[in-house]
């Protein structure tokens, strides 16, 4: 009994740590987008300084996001795997946190582009929102697949419960 209550704490603190690395991931992209266009440093820029900005604001911040979304990513699709008889585990642990993380995550990447970009779409801003979205896309899958044994357990019980109570 002690090693599976363990257990369970490990797989809690884990996928917590890891849907956090995942939110941090996201939360640094659209950091990557903040405009330098309208800074006077461009003033002597040529046009080949200007394509390059224009391309990637922060390649060391889009390392560390790419890196701690891949991280995040990767360790909750072991813990779906490690788990998946535990279904509302999953649901409330994993599938529900990573779902609302990306919504906010996608809310806040549109907010920057249409705030501090005034509207511009860089390519950093773009493979943002393709990350975000493919996540919450991804996400959303899972949730559905993991669904079903629940829907269908939830309705054994609920049977068998008419058959003894006679309701």
């Amino acid at each position: 009994m002690r090693t599976e209550v363990s257990g369970v704490r490990f797989a809690d603190i884990y996928a917590s740590l890891l849907a956090w690395l995942l939110l941090a991931g996201f939360i640094v992209l659209p950091a990557t987008m903040a405009s330098f266009r309208h800074s006077r440093i461009l003033g002597n820029i040529d046009r080949t300084g200007e394509e390059v900005l224009d391309r990637i604001y922060s390649i060391p911040l889009l390392v560390i996001a790419g890196t701690s979304c891949a991280c995040g990513s990767l360790g909750l699709l072991w813990l779906c795997w490690k788990n998946k008889t535990n279904h509302i585990w999953l649901e409330e642990r994993v599938f529900l946190p990573t779902l609302l993380n990306a919504v906010v995550s996608l809310i806040s990447a549109l907010i920057n582009v249409y705030t501090t970009d005034n509207g511009y779409w860089s390519v950093t801003a773009i493979i943002t929102v393709i990350v975000v979205i493919l996540t919450i896309l991804v996400t959303m899958t899972l949730y559905a697949v993991n669904r079903k044994p629940i829907n269908i357990a939830w309705g054994e019980h609920e049977r068998l419960n008419q058959l003894h109570h006679g309701r």
